[in-house]
């Protein structure tokens, strides 16, 4: 659900800079390396490369973004809660933080940070026998165009739909009969934000749309409002990336995250999965002006863990500037 989300990313992706604990036979600790730039996954110019994807097509720029946050009322908010999420009788209104406004009642919680900025979720789970994949996206669509009526502001952000799939999953364990029992409470319809073909990641570029027995049980909607007010070069190739990368140096930070992966070996295998521009998106902020366009690499360590005795893999994901 969204407030899950959430607390995934203050845990995954923390807010300030983690030094991690120096081992012996690993990895450096971040203090000796330029503060500002380490990476946590630390010196890996002793680890074989492994390219296992394409590299995004050579570009000379992009364009200059600018956010304007799109203010909401209280009798929006309610008319929006009503009339779209079909949350009938409302026992509270209130403003939260960030100039947030909160609807509930026994049922369901929708939250707005601005009229671009939706979070809707309901309180129980509800039980899904069979789903078509057609009817699920069809349900979802047509939600969109509802809410379109209300997204009546200027923006270069494209949708493209993502993929499709069971989202809220639960596991029951019976001890006694050694028995799991998983049950699927909802469909999710994931959706991609896009500008000129970049893609939007971040806290801010989450948009999706959770269905159950036909009905509309979570959403989370990011629809910023962005203009083009100039363009960016792109002064850094891919490849220099993945070597700053390898060497140790990390631009997370500029997104004001970083991520946290622990102490690693520091001989192994890196494998990169994949690479492309993003711009960087990230409402947990109050108000961000600035979008960074960075390259995000993804890909995995595996490396030999002596103190487990077995071979580990870590997923990770980089970040570097691509404009300087």
């Amino acid at each position: 659900m969204m407030i899950n989300k959430k607390v995934f990313y203050a845990v995954v992706i923390l807010l300030s800079f983690t030094i991690l604990i120096s081992v012996k036979n690993f990895n450096y600790s971040p203090n000796e390396m330029p503060f500002e730039a380490a990476s946590t996954l630390g010196n890996l110019t002793k680890y074989n490369l492994v390219i296992n994807c394409s590299f995004p097509e050579k570009i000379d720029s992009v364009p200059l973004l600018k956010i304007e946050p799109i203010e909401i009322t209280s009798e929006k908010a309610m008319e929006i809660g009503t009339y779209l999420f079909e949350m009938g009788d409302i026992d509270t209104i209130k403003k939260i933080p960030w100039k947030g406004i909160l609807l509930q009642n026994e049922k369901n919680d929708l939250e707005f940070f601005g009229l671009n900025r939706i979070y809707y979720y309901t309180k129980e789970a509800p039980s899904i026998e069979k789903w078509a994949e057609n009817d699920t996206v069809r349900l979802a669509e047509e939600f969109l165009k509802r809410i379109s009526f209300y997204w009546i502001f200027d923006t270069e952000i494209d949708l493209e739909l993502e993929r499709v799939g069971p989202c809220w999953i639960t596991t029951e364990t019976n001890a006694m009969i050694k028995n799991e029992t998983t049950t699927v409470h909802a469909i999710g319809v994931y959706y991609t934000l896009k500008i000129h073909d970049i893609e939007l990641v971040g806290p801010g570029a989450d948009f999706n749309v959770w269905i159950a027995n036909g009905q509309i049980v979570t959403a989370e909607l990011h629809k910023p409002s962005i203009s083009i007010i100039g363009s960016q070069e792109i002064v850094k190739t891919p490849e220099e990336a993945i070597n700053r990368l390898i060497k140790g140096y990390s631009d997370t930070y500029v997104a004001g995250y970083e991520v946290a992966y622990g102490p690693i070996p520091n001989k192994g295998t890196c494998t990169i999965e994949n690479v492309k521009l993003v711009y960087f998106i990230d409402f947990s902020k109050e108000h961000q002006t600035n979008v960074p366009v960075f390259y995000q690499i993804q890909g995995r360590l595996t490396f030999y863990d002596k103190n487990l005795g077995e071979t580990i893999i870590k997923q990770f994901t980089d970040l570097q500037l691509a404009t300087k």
